[in-house]
Protein backbone atom coordinates (compact mmCIF):
# COMPACT_ATOMS: atom_id res chain seq x y z
CA UNK A 1 0.00 0.00 0.00
CA UNK A 2 1.32 3.60 -1.11
CA UNK A 3 2.31 5.90 2.50
CA UNK A 4 0.04 8.12 3.14
CA UNK A 5 3.16 11.25 2.78
CA UNK A 6 3.79 14.29 5.01
CA UNK A 7 4.23 16.49 2.22
CA UNK A 8 0.09 17.41 2.12
CA UNK A 9 -2.36 17.91 5.04
CA UNK A 10 -4.48 15.35 2.50
CA UNK A 11 -1.55 12.51 2.31
CA UNK A 12 -1.56 12.93 6.32
CA UNK A 13 1.06 10.32 8.03
CA UNK A 14 0.11 7.97 10.12
CA UNK A 15 0.15 9.10 13.48
CA UNK A 16 -1.49 9.01 17.20
CA UNK A 17 -2.46 11.01 20.06
CA UNK A 18 -4.10 8.28 22.35
CA UNK A 19 -5.73 8.91 25.60
CA UNK A 20 -5.48 5.92 27.50
CA UNK A 21 -4.00 7.06 31.19
CA UNK A 22 -0.65 6.48 31.53
CA UNK A 23 0.37 5.66 27.81
CA UNK A 24 4.02 7.67 27.61
CA UNK A 25 3.29 8.38 23.73
CA UNK A 26 0.64 11.02 25.33
CA UNK A 27 3.03 13.02 26.61
CA UNK A 28 4.67 13.28 22.99
CA UNK A 29 4.55 16.89 21.10
CA UNK A 30 5.89 16.32 17.58
CA UNK A 31 5.94 12.72 15.14
CA UNK A 32 6.47 9.81 17.19
CA UNK A 33 6.10 6.09 16.56
CA UNK A 34 6.09 3.80 19.70
CA UNK A 35 6.29 0.22 20.35
CA UNK A 36 5.07 -1.40 23.73
CA UNK A 37 5.84 -4.21 25.55
CA UNK A 38 3.66 -6.09 23.50
CA UNK A 39 4.98 -5.61 20.37
CA UNK A 40 2.02 -3.59 19.16
CA UNK A 41 2.89 -0.40 16.92
CA UNK A 42 1.42 2.92 17.88
CA UNK A 43 2.36 6.27 16.05
CA UNK A 44 1.51 10.04 16.67
CA UNK A 45 1.88 12.58 14.13
CA UNK A 46 0.45 16.09 14.54
CA UNK A 47 0.48 18.13 11.11
CA UNK A 48 -0.55 22.10 10.09
CA UNK A 49 -4.13 22.59 9.19
CA UNK A 50 -4.28 26.07 8.11
CA UNK A 51 -4.98 26.41 4.71
CA UNK A 52 -8.61 27.88 3.81
CA UNK A 53 -8.85 24.90 1.08
CA UNK A 54 -8.01 21.87 3.20
CA UNK A 55 -11.26 20.08 4.01
CA UNK A 56 -11.20 18.32 7.74
CA UNK A 57 -14.19 15.78 5.85
CA UNK A 58 -12.39 15.53 3.10
CA UNK A 59 -9.40 14.18 5.16
CA UNK A 60 -11.36 12.12 7.49
CA UNK A 61 -12.97 10.61 4.30
CA UNK A 62 -9.44 9.57 2.84
CA UNK A 63 -7.61 8.12 5.95
CA UNK A 64 -11.23 5.78 6.48
CA UNK A 65 -10.49 4.89 2.70
CA UNK A 66 -6.80 3.85 3.29
CA UNK A 67 -7.58 2.41 6.93
CA UNK A 68 -10.45 0.10 5.13
CA UNK A 69 -8.08 -0.74 2.36
CA UNK A 70 -5.44 -2.08 4.84
CA UNK A 71 -7.93 -3.87 6.95
CA UNK A 72 -9.06 -5.89 4.04
CA UNK A 73 -5.93 -6.85 2.90
CA UNK A 74 -4.33 -7.49 6.04
CA UNK A 75 -7.44 -8.57 8.17
CA UNK A 76 -9.05 -6.22 10.47
CA UNK A 77 -7.18 -6.31 13.26
CA UNK A 78 -3.88 -5.47 11.69
CA UNK A 79 -4.66 -1.25 11.87
CA UNK A 80 -7.60 0.60 13.67
CA UNK A 81 -8.62 4.40 13.38
CA UNK A 82 -8.57 5.02 17.23
CA UNK A 83 -9.02 9.61 17.22
CA UNK A 84 -9.38 12.00 14.27
CA UNK A 85 -8.89 15.49 15.22
CA UNK A 86 -8.58 19.29 13.73
CA UNK A 87 -8.20 22.09 16.49
CA UNK A 88 -6.27 25.17 16.19
CA UNK A 89 -4.89 24.89 12.76
CA UNK A 90 -3.50 21.53 14.01
CA UNK A 91 -4.74 18.18 12.47
CA UNK A 92 -3.85 15.03 14.45
CA UNK A 93 -4.78 11.33 13.70
CA UNK A 94 -4.73 8.06 16.03
CA UNK A 95 -3.97 4.58 14.48
CA UNK A 96 -2.68 1.41 16.20
CA UNK A 97 -1.56 -1.66 14.30
CA UNK A 98 -0.76 -5.08 15.69
CA UNK A 99 2.50 -5.14 15.07
CA UNK A 100 5.44 -3.73 13.01
CA UNK A 101 4.67 -5.57 9.95
CA UNK A 102 1.25 -3.65 9.58
CA UNK A 103 3.05 -0.50 10.56
CA UNK A 104 5.10 -1.25 7.48
CA UNK A 105 2.83 -1.85 4.84
CA UNK A 106 0.65 0.85 5.83
CA UNK A 107 3.71 3.45 6.09
CA UNK A 108 5.99 2.04 3.41
CA UNK A 109 8.70 2.68 5.89
CA UNK A 110 11.06 0.65 7.66
CA UNK A 111 10.65 -0.67 11.15
CA UNK A 112 12.24 -3.93 12.65
CA UNK A 113 12.29 -5.06 16.11
CA UNK A 114 13.34 -8.39 17.66
CA UNK A 115 15.90 -9.96 20.07
CA UNK A 116 19.22 -8.91 19.94
CA UNK A 117 21.93 -11.55 19.84
CA UNK A 118 25.48 -11.23 18.50
CA UNK A 119 24.64 -14.04 15.89
CA UNK A 120 22.40 -11.32 14.47
CA UNK A 121 25.63 -9.55 13.33
CA UNK A 122 26.38 -11.98 10.45
CA UNK A 123 22.58 -11.38 9.12
CA UNK A 124 22.25 -8.12 8.96
CA UNK A 125 24.06 -5.40 7.26
CA UNK A 126 22.38 -2.71 9.04
CA UNK A 127 25.02 -3.66 11.98
CA UNK A 128 28.37 -3.45 9.98
CA UNK A 129 30.49 -0.25 10.17
CA UNK A 130 27.87 0.95 12.63
CA UNK A 131 29.42 3.80 15.18
CA UNK A 132 28.04 2.47 18.44
CA UNK A 133 27.15 4.59 21.05
CA UNK A 134 26.61 3.83 24.45
CA UNK A 135 23.45 5.52 26.39
CA UNK A 136 24.87 5.94 29.87
CA UNK A 137 28.47 7.78 28.82
CA UNK A 138 27.76 9.26 25.13
CA UNK A 139 31.19 7.41 24.54
CA UNK A 140 31.53 5.40 21.17
CA UNK A 141 31.75 1.89 22.03
CA UNK A 142 34.91 0.21 19.68
CA UNK A 143 33.19 -3.72 20.24
CA UNK A 144 29.74 -4.79 19.36
CA UNK A 145 27.90 -5.15 22.73
CA UNK A 146 27.42 -7.48 24.59
CA UNK A 147 24.43 -9.71 24.63
CA UNK A 148 21.95 -9.36 27.63
CA UNK A 149 18.81 -11.16 28.58
CA UNK A 150 15.51 -8.98 27.70
CA UNK A 151 17.99 -7.05 24.99
CA UNK A 152 15.95 -5.86 21.99
CA UNK A 153 16.63 -4.10 18.93
CA UNK A 154 15.19 -1.94 16.53
CA UNK A 155 16.13 -0.92 13.01
CA UNK A 156 14.32 2.53 11.84
CA UNK A 157 14.28 4.54 9.01
CA UNK A 158 11.56 7.42 7.87
CA UNK A 159 11.89 9.74 4.68
CA UNK A 160 11.08 12.77 7.36
CA UNK A 161 12.77 11.90 10.33
CA UNK A 162 10.96 10.25 13.51
CA UNK A 163 10.96 10.46 17.18
CA UNK A 164 11.08 6.60 18.45
CA UNK A 165 9.63 5.79 21.96
CA UNK A 166 10.21 2.20 23.46
CA UNK A 167 8.98 0.11 26.07
CA UNK A 168 12.29 -0.12 27.96
CA UNK A 169 15.92 1.69 28.45
CA UNK A 170 18.43 2.98 25.71
CA UNK A 171 21.14 1.05 26.10
CA UNK A 172 23.04 1.97 22.71
CA UNK A 173 22.11 3.56 19.57
CA UNK A 174 23.95 3.89 15.98
CA UNK A 175 25.68 7.32 15.52
CA UNK A 176 23.12 9.17 13.55
CA UNK A 177 20.26 9.09 15.78
CA UNK A 178 19.67 11.96 18.68
CA UNK A 179 19.45 10.63 22.01
CA UNK A 180 16.55 12.04 23.79
CA UNK A 181 15.69 10.27 27.21
CA UNK A 182 16.37 7.30 28.39
CA UNK A 183 13.46 5.86 26.30
CA UNK A 184 13.28 8.31 23.50
CA UNK A 185 15.29 8.51 20.35
CA UNK A 186 15.08 11.37 17.56
CA UNK A 187 15.84 9.38 13.90
CA UNK A 188 17.11 11.58 11.36
CA UNK A 189 15.45 11.80 7.77
CA UNK A 190 16.55 8.80 5.13
CA UNK A 191 19.53 7.14 7.26
CA UNK A 192 18.90 3.49 8.47
CA UNK A 193 19.53 3.64 12.22
CA UNK A 194 19.46 1.29 14.90
CA UNK A 195 19.08 1.27 18.58
CA UNK A 196 19.39 -1.08 21.18
CA UNK A 197 17.52 -1.44 24.36
CA UNK A 198 16.48 -3.34 27.26
CA UNK A 199 12.80 -3.91 27.62
CA UNK A 200 10.96 -3.33 30.99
Amino acid sequence: MRRIGKTTVILLVTASLLTACGNPINKMKANTVYINKEGKVESLSVEDFDKEYYSEDELKQFIDKEVTAQQKERGEGSISLKDFEVKEEKASLKLLYSNTDDYVAFTDTTLEQGDYTKSLLDNKKEFMDLKWIEADTKKEVKEFPEEMEGMKYVVIEDPDGIQLLLDGTVMYYSSQVEFIDKNLIQVPANQKSVILYQEK
